[in-house]
Parts: structure tokens; sequence; C-alpha cells
């Protein structure tokens, strides 16, 4: 995985914002995405970039710290682990109605 830098917009980061669209694109009006992710020894992606994708792609974009939940990891961890889920998919494919 490419270094997440703040002073750089990533080879990594550019990966993000393109699939998150083909990911979420086949999710129905209530479809979730979750993205894992993490940040360690300047590796991997902030969270700002993954929430900042998953914004452009759905209605309700919400962060989960999870470095302090051990029961994920088997161990305690130094380093930021956290999820982005979004929520309710803009233009993703709508669920039949209920109603008829």
């Amino acid at each position: 995985m490419a270094p997440w830098c703040p002073d750089t917009f990533c080879g990594q980061c550019l990966k993000w914002w393109r699939v998150v669209g083909r990911w979420s694109a086949p999710l129905s009006g209530d479809g979730v995405f979750v993205a894992i992710e993490g940040v360690w020894d300047r590796a991997g992606i902030a969270p700002a970039e993954v929430f900042s994708a998953l914004e452009n792609h759905f209605e309700q974009v919400e962060y989960i710290d999870l470095t302090n939940e051990t029961a994920l990891w088997g161990q305690e961890v130094t380093d930021h682990r956290y999820a982005v889920v979004g929520s309710r998919p803009r233009g993703g494919r709508h669920a039949p109605s209920m109603d008829g």
C-alpha cells in the first residue's frame, strides 16, 4: 500500500476515489457501504480521505474509531484503525416499493 502523506495526494487515495463509485453503484437505496481502514507508520489512508470519497456517493457518512476495539484485533494496537460507513447511496439502484 502506498504511504499516506498529508502533503501529497497519493496513488492509493486516487484509487479510493475511483472505486467507491463502482462499489457503491450496485447498492439499493437502503444499501450500506463499510470501509475498514487504518493509518500506521505513515502508511494507510487518513480517515478524512475515505470520508470525503464516500461523501460524494452517499447521503449519510459516519466515522467510527476502532482503535480501542481489542476484540476485533485480538490485542491492543497503537496505530489508528477506523471504519467509515456510507448509507443511502446517491444515484444507486432503488429497491422496489413494498406498496405495490
